[in-house]
């Protein structure tokens, strides 16, 4: 698998190669994990569903078992729709949360090659077995 490689400027992307890498020409979705935020980085190909998702005003990363392998489900809970989630395999993330993580509150970030898009606050949990997409309760 080709090597992600981020420039940080505190918990910004400064710089990035993912954007000319298989995954992103390929459509998958990358998690990094930096100063505290979750910063998730969409290739092009997803360009229609964005909207869905820098229109939520909270995100849940469960992590748990999807189609046979380990995964993060974002669901961004969304101000006047029904939930929106996508899956990302652990593979596709740097640094993976852990139990000191859990319920814990943090900022997830979604970048573009344009840059930041977005930002809401997030929780995280795990789960047993994904899509899991119920709310989070405080």
């Amino acid at each position: 698998m080709e090597t992600v490689k981020i420039n940080n400027k505190g918990p910004d992307i400064e710089s990035t190669n993912f954007w000319d890498l298989f995954l992103a020409r390929e459509g998958f979705l990358y998690l990094s994990i930096h100063d505290g935020v979750a910063r998730l980085l969409v290739p092009p190909d997803y360009t229609e569903v964005l909207m869905n998702m820098t229109l939520g005003c909270r995100a849940i990363l469960t992590k748990g078992i999807w189609n046979g392998y380990d995964a993060y489900e974002i669901m961004f809970e969304m101000r006047r729709h029904e939930p929106y989630a996508v899956f990302i395999r652990t593979r596709h993330v740097d640094h993976p949360l852990t139990e000191t993580d859990l319920n814990k509150e943090f900022t997830l970030t979604i970048w573009t090659r344009e840059g930041k898009q977005a930002e809401m606050p997030a929780r995280y949990r795990t789960a047993e077995k994904l899509p899991f997409m119920q709310p989070y309760h405080d």
